[in-house]
């Protein structure tokens, strides 16, 4: 136990010192995707059934993911028609119902239409518990004819005030790309 705190301890050190990292680029050309990671932040490919990358901010507490899937339902679908369900809010409940899907427990989830990279998309807020800590999350959907994205953010409620300003550069440099199949 000494010896894993001490680890730990040694770890928190070399990250304190560790000098900042440039803003980095990743993208995913493979499902069409790309954000910017904020200063320290790094990123990995994921190999799981929707999620296709995962972020972590410079001390694990703040995370960032990003699914992507192909969304048959939308792929008679023009950019402008799915734009307009999108502006009407016709998806506004997706937060609430997704985490009720997901058997999660949300105190609190509301979502709202936004102008994101030339198209429509929405963006929600909730607090929820998430694996017995209370956490704030923020999500962007996006949606393309064909495919869906959902770039969901998590950190602690009590720290979140920390990680807002990266979480909100995150979400806002996501761009849907051509993908290469």
């Amino acid at each position: 136990m000494r010896l894993s705190a001490i680890a730990g301890l040694a770890a928190a050190i070399v990250c304190a010192v560790a000098p900042a990292v440039a803003q980095t680029p990743f993208r995913d050309v493979r499902w069409g995707f790309e954000v910017t990671l904020p200063d320290g932040w790094v990123g990995e490919r994921a190999d799981s059934d929707f999620t296709r990358a995962w972020f972590a901010g410079p001390d694990n507490a703040a995370m960032c993911g990003v699914t992507a899937v192909d969304e048959p339902s939308l792929a008679g679908d023009t950019q402008a028609e799915i734009d307009r369900r999108m502006a009407s809010g016709a998806y506004n409940n997706e937060v609430a119902d997704e985490h009720r899907r997901d058997g999660i427990e949300a105190l609190s989830a509301r979502g709202w239409p936004v102008d994101h990279d030339g198209r429509k998309a929405l963006r929600g807020e909730s607090v929820i518990i998430y694996e017995g800590v209370r956490v704030r999350a923020h999500k962007l959907l996006v949606a393309v004819p064909g495919r869906a994205y959902n770039v969901n953010c998590i950190a602690p409620d009590a720290d979140f005030a920390k990680w807002e300003a990266d979480i909100a550069a995150l979400i806002a440099s996501f761009r849907v790309i051509k993908p290469v199949i």
